[in-house]
């Protein structure tokens, strides 16, 4: 079993992840090494007494930008995306550090649905740059791979 992780919460436990930064541009992935369902409930013991899995031999614990998931031979594997059926591997995932991209059928979408921005709007978004561009830049950079 293995998790790949953004925050520090799968499946309502806050603690699977508790080094979780969300502008790292990479995931954690988390692997599970046993079935069997005694050790697993010990491994969840440890993850409510405050992330202390990290550390368990059972657990293989990495911070990671990309992930390739393949079946070994004719097995399957299904993904859960956030609770629902996500596909069959073999599936790729990659961390787009800070990047969204918005995918939409325009044809679909009526004239009336976009506004013109408001003088309101374009003021507070003016702000909004402005005080970003004044934030103080981080000093901490390191580099890992």
């Amino acid at each position: 079993m293995f998790f790949l992780a953004l925050t520090n919460s799968i499946g309502g436990f806050e603690q699977i992840v508790p080094d979780a930064s969300l502008n790292d541009g990479k995931f954690t992935m988390i692997i599970v090494k046993t079935s069997n369902l005694a050790e697993i409930l010990h491994l969840l013991t440890l993850v409510l007494n405050g992330g202390k899995h990290i550390n368990d031999p059972r657990i293989i614990y990495r911070k990671v930008r990309k992930v390739d998931v393949k079946p070994v031979e004719d097995s399957r594997i299904m993904i859960n995306l956030d609770g629902e059926y996500g596909g069959d591997a073999p599936m790729t995932f990659l961390n787009l550090k800070q990047h969204i991209e918005i995918v939409a059928n325009l044809d679909d979408i009526p004239d009336d649905a976009v506004e013109a921005e408001s003088q309101e709007l374009i003021e507070a978004e003016r702000k909004f740059v402005q005080g970003v561009s004044e934030l103080p830049e981080d000093q901490e950079s390191t580099k890992t791979e």
